[in-house]
C-alpha cells in the first residue's frame, strides 16, 4: 500500500472527510508561517482546528506532533 493510500485509509478510519484534512492542512501550513516557534505553533494550529471544530483532522496531518 503506498503512502497516500495509507494515508486516506487512516483518514477513513478516522471518521475524516477530505474536506476537513485539506482544510486541516491550510490551517497549518498558514499558521505555521506565523508562528516559527515549534510550541507556539503547534498550540495556534491546534487552537484554531478547535474553533474550526475540526480539531480530529490535526492528528491526521501530524502538525500537532511536530
Amino acid at each position: 500500500m503506498s503512502d497516500s493510500s495509507d494515508q486516506r485509509h487512516r483518514h477513513r478510519y478516522l471518521g475524516l472527510d477530505e474536506d476537513e484534512i485539506k482544510r486541516a492542512e491550510e490551517v497549518a501550513e498558514e499558521v505555521g508561517a506565523e508562528n516559527p516557534d515549534p510550541t507556539t505553533r503547534r498550540e495556534a494550529i491546534e487552537l484554531e482546528l478547535e474553533d474550526e471544530g475540526i480539531s480530529e483532522a490535526g492528528e491526521a496531518i501530524g502538525e500537532h506532533n511536530d
